[in-house]
């Protein structure tokens, strides 16, 4: 890959040093497309309706999960001594909580665990250490309902509740404090692409031979052209072959996180515009404006270069004298 040094890293915010001694700051690159805050990221939209109890599309699954409802009623009629209009509340206002952590403490407070009061098995340590009990409240009043009724009025799984009473347990044994969610919360975060990995990826990318256009800065003063025909599929997989002969101790990173680099940090796209004139246009234009009575010969000519170009589609930066 021949080096080019054209493109600079967006993060590089450095001051450099003119030749008069000035200290000139350097211009923050944008890439071609707005970086996508991290609150937006499809993952944590999922997440962030998945926690509200609406409907979402899965992350993994990519399908479409319906929204929390409250369940059907159990057979031991808790819903009637709650009242239904008094169940959809409390389901409402769990759901509206929108925060994992802080639906999992409002379960546990709805939890209990109470001593047996008689001993059946002839074992030392029994499989349930003790009966739960669960309640839910509403108006400051308190009601006691089955396993079933209480899965179904806050639309919960079975392994919901089971984390729940590990949670309880293990707040008890930590002194009353109550353990959070670990989930995403790794440090290092497992999934980050740093270090070598992604030095590599802006190395390689700023050695690219990109050219700027002459005629379109004023609208795009940032933007710089690679040669026409290419692709991002292109230069990874010329990137692939760059890493094995400069890093191959390193591992290559993903096509599709060399492409989100490549179009958010970088503001670089395939082939000039067409409001860019060759060199054979522009010497022309130069010959016809400085004659007052340009030659029928000449504007022919370019008259014929042009219908070239048209024909060809040529986007290219220069073109040969004799087209």
């Amino acid at each position: 890959m021949p080096s080019g040094g054209n493109v600079s890293d967006s993060s590089d915010n450095d001051d450099v040093i003119v030749g008069d001694g000035r200290q000139k700051r350097k211009v923050r690159k944008q890439g071609r497309k707005a970086e996508v805050h991290e609150s937006e990221r499809p993952r944590n939209v999922s997440k962030r309706k998945r926690n509200s109890g609406l409907e979402y599309i899965s992350v993994t699954t990519k399908k479409l999960m319906p929204a929390r409802k409250v369940g059907p009623a159990c057979r031991d009629g808790c819903y009637d001594k709650i009242g239904r209009d008094n169940i959809e509340e409390i389901h409402k206002c769990f759901w509206g909580i929108g925060n994992d952590d802080r639906q999992n403490e409002y379960l546990m407070r709805c939890v209990s665990e109470v001593a047996f009061k008689r001993k059946y098995t002839k074992k030392d340590v029994s499989k349930r250490p003790a009966k739960l009990v669960y309640t839910v409240t509403h108006a400051s009043t308190d009601y006691e309902v089955c396993r079933e009724g209480f899965m179904n009025i806050f639309d919960i799984k079975r392994g919901k509740l089971d984390l729940i009473v590990r949670k309880i347990r293990e707040a008890r044994a930590a002194s009353g404090v109550i353990p959070q969610d670990q989930r995403g919360k790794t440090v290092p975060p497992v999934n980050k692409i740093a270090g070598p990995k992604l030095q590599a990826v802006h190395e390689f990318i700023g050695d690219l031979p990109v050219v700027s256009s002459h005629y379109t800065r004023a609208k795009a003063p940032l933007r710089q052209y690679l040669p026409a025909g290419g692709s991002i599929a292109g230069v990874y997989a010329e990137f692939q072959v760059w890493m094995a002969l400069n890093h191959p101790d390193v591992q290559v990173v993903s096509e599709k996180f060399f492409r989100t680099i490549f179009t958010t940090n970088y503001d670089v796209e395939f082939a000039p515009p067409r409001t860019d004139e060759c060199h054979f246009c522009s010497e022309i234009d130069v010959k016809i404006g400085a004659l007052k009575n340009a030659t029928t010969e000449r504007k022919s000519r370019k008259e014929q270069h042009l219908k070239i170009i048209r024909r060809n589609t040529c986007r290219t930066p220069q073109l040969p004298r004799q087209c």
